[in-house]
């Protein structure tokens, strides 16, 4: 269900360094203009302990006059009517030695607030969907999402789990935040779209695999139990009861990242999914990780039926993965490589004001973080991504890197494996080796063909490796 805001409520503390003192309480009236006409808006105490965990949404400044410092709140959100307001001087006499200086408060025109739910996939290819023409798997769930949803089919991500991960929490691309790989230091202190979406008033819940620590000092307010130091991998494969147990706490509304180790090896599903591939000439490794894909994609099934109907989802694989005729083994150029099956995937996002559609327009993790933040609570400047709801369609690139195995740094440049870069239908990969390679993935999606030596494309590649320059150093 969603969660309508109706009134705007503020609440100023007396703050020393010590923390929190006095509450001082504000009442007053000001005007909201919306399309329904001017309504009053009222202002009522809150818990001290209210402002301290973001429940309030306006900037104000407080400075005492013996020169105590203060501090400032900026929550300004998109889930309000459009509201501003003076606070009268006299308000002064309330607090002996308090000076509180003009507040002004500005928000835009009221929006329900959706419980967002968000899935991540472990190890599956972009075209490992029913919906995507796949000929042997079987994904209805998934299948029945997409027709409810803005389908990103060119969406991309990093070639490897944790580097995915890290750039979903930060919003940020793996060479800024350090994380490029599965081992290395954990990832550093930045804000993550848990603490912002905390910050809007959501609950925050992390279920399945997790690669950063305690998901408490991540943002998050409540957490599946960890039955490994990666997160809990049993969730989805044994039961998804947990995460019923978090999102239905009656703290809404709620963001939940959901992220089962499915279908990653071991490939372990029931008879009742390898069955569907048996007879179809496949070797066991297909078969197995093919019933894989059908048992993650019924778990899907069970989480969407067990929460509420209106819930913004938003779907995507951490990273490609094309099964060899090993066990639990990949093909070369699948997961861990700058190729397509490495780092491209479907992105799904059910939204229940926007109409289900595909839009042909590039993607990556970054713009799905701050996608999030924009429907939850307004675009963040200081993010790289763009809401890919409201952004200009085209002209569009999108980039990533790959360092060093191990190496996890601020500045991971000179452990630098590969950059690539795609620009319409054109990628370039920028190897470290000097193998460079450019592909037009209009004619040769397979990637088979390396045009990096034909001439009439010379400018064609100046163009990309400015590009990819330009973005790198944002």
């Amino acid at each position: 269900m969603c969660h309508w805001k109706s009134r705007l409520v503020i609440s100023l503390a007396v703050v020393a360094l010590s923390g929190c003192r006095h509450p001082l309480e504000i009442v007053g009236e000001g005007d909201i203009r919306s399309s329904s006409g001017t309504r009053d808006c009222t202002l009522e105490q809150q818990p001290c302990a209210n402002l301290i965990s973001g429940d309030y949404t306006v900037t104000y400044t407080a400075v005492p006059r013996e020169g105590w410092r203060f501090a400032r709140w900026e929550r300004c959100s998109q889930q309000y009517p459009k509201c501003s307001f003076n606070v009268s001087a006299s308000l002064v006499s309330l607090f002996s030695g308090l000076t509180v200086a003009p507040l002004q408060a500005v928000f835009e025109p009221g929006t329900a607030q959706y419980n967002v739910l968000l899935i991540i996939s472990d190890d599956q290819a972009f075209d490992d969907y029913g919906f995507a023409g796949h000929p042997h798997l079987q994904t209805p769930s998934l299948d029945a999402l997409a027709a409810q949803s803005v389908q990103f089919p060119q969406a991309y991500v990093s070639s490897t789990c944790r580097p995915t991960f890290a750039n979903l929490l930060t919003g940020m691309p793996e060479h800024k935040h350090g994380v490029t790989y599965i081992d290395g230091p954990m990832l550093g202190s930045y804000t993550t779209v848990a603490d912002r979406m905390m910050n809007a008033g959501y609950a925050t819940y992390q279920i399945g695999k997790f690669w950063e620590g305690d998901p408490g000092l991540r943002g998050f307010s409540d957490h599946v139990p960890f039955d490994t130091f990666i997160g809990n991998l049993a969730i989805g494969r044994t039961s998804v009861q947990p995460l019923f147990e978090l999102v239905n706490q009656g703290n809404s509304p709620w963001f939940a990242w959901f992220s089962p180790f499915m279908p990653h090896a071991p490939h372990t599903a029931p008879d009742q999914y390898t069955s569907l591939y048996s007879d179809l000439g496949l070797n066991n490794a297909e078969i197995q990780y093919y019933g894989m894909v059908s048992w993650f994609d019924a778990v899907v099934g069970q989480v969407l039926a067990g929460v509420p109907a209106d819930t913004i989802v938003v779907y995507l694989a951490d990273n490609g993965y094309v099964q060899s005729s090993f066990g639990g083994v990949s093909q070369s150029r699948s997961k861990g490589t700058q190729y397509e099956n490495g780092i491209r995937t479907q992105l799904l996002i059910r939204h229940p004001n926007k109409p289900a559609t595909i839009q042909y327009d590039l993607a990556s993790d970054v713009d799905v973080t701050a996608t999030i933040l924009a429907m939850a609570q307004g675009v963040h400047s200081d993010l790289p991504g763009r809401d890919l709801f409201t952004a200009a369609p085209t002209p569009q690139q999108v980039f990533g890197s790959r360092s060093t195995l191990g190496i996890s740094n601020p500045n991971p440049t000179s452990t630098l494996l590969w950059r690539w870069i795609r620009s319409d239908n054109w990628k370039l990969v920028d190897s470290a080796e000097g193998t460079d390679e450019l592909y037009d993935l209009a004619s040769d999606p397979g990637e088979a063909q390396n045009l990096i030596n034909a001439p009439q494309w010379t400018s064609l590649l100046s163009d990309l490796r400015n590009g990819l320059e330009t973005l790198w150093l944002q």
